[in-house]
């Protein structure tokens, strides 16, 4: 929280707040994470500036992630700081390593789903289960156990391959990294519908909704041509970290 206070994130200084604050949540959670693993490469390569790190081999380099994550950011290293005394345990880096651990699944599942990494997404999905039973989230947590039985055992296996390829993630552009959960996707379509292309004036009905929708793709395309053209004044889709 204190965290979140200092990057000026609205609304994530209490979970009492209410609202649509994801994207804010997200930048928060990769901000604090950098941080965090700035500070791990600085205490395992044993440097106090990260420039120190540039004379490695790419060898090296890789065995000090190693070393990162396994002292660092895995369950091992939580169990060996309960395994000490009470009196001797150092709470605030028991506290850091579950912060790193818990936050790389969520980069590495986030990664996988903007890059179209099904086989990644899957592999998510028990530890999606025990963190959704961890925190009393019973819906989410009978559904992921749902669709592990379809895919493991139930489902045969063409049915399993059209699910993962068809029915998790869609890419409207044809470009890297814009995958999108169709659920997101959905969402936009309904904002399209419902807001930036909605139908107006006397004229307005559902079979007006129903006959323009088709179009609606082709007219978004229009827009962003003639905004890119005539560089008139627009909000962007896309989230940059500065």
């Amino acid at each position: 929280m204190h965290a979140f206070t200092l990057l000026e994130r609205k609304g994530l200084n209490t979970v009492q707040t209410r609202g649509p604050f994801h994207q804010n949540l997200h930048d928060a959670i990769y901000h604090v994470a950098e941080a965090h693993f700035r500070a791990c490469w600085k205490v395992v390569g044993r440097v106090d500036k990260l420039e120190g790190l540039r004379s490695e081999s790419p060898e090296q380099l890789q065995e000090l992630a190693r070393e990162i994550v396994d002292k660092l950011a895995s369950s091992q290293a939580v169990d060996a700081i309960d395994l000490q005394p009470e009196d001797r345990r150092d709470q605030t880096l028991r506290n850091s390593i579950l912060w790193n651990r818990d936050v790389l699944r969520y980069i590495d599942l986030y990664e996988a789903t903007r890059t179209g990494d099904v086989g990644i997404m899957e592999a998510t999905l028990p530890h999606l289960a025990f963190r959704f039973a961890g925190g009393r989230n019973s819906n989410y947590l009978t559904e992921i156990l749902e669709l592990l039985q379809c895919l493991q055992h139930d489902w045969p296996p063409t049915l399993c391959d059209f699910v993962r390829r068809r029915c998790w993630l869609v890419n409207m552009t044809g470009c890297p990294r814009n995958f999108l959960p169709l659920d997101k996707r959905q969402e936009y379509n309904i904002k399209s519908l419902k807001v930036t292309d909605r139908v107006q004036g006397p004229n307005a009905s559902w079979d007006l909704l129903k006959a323009r929708s088709p179009a609606i793709p082709m007219l978004q395309a229009v827009r962003k041509h003639l905004e890119k053209q005539f560089r008139s004044l627009w909000r962007g889709v896309s989230h940059f970290r500065v």
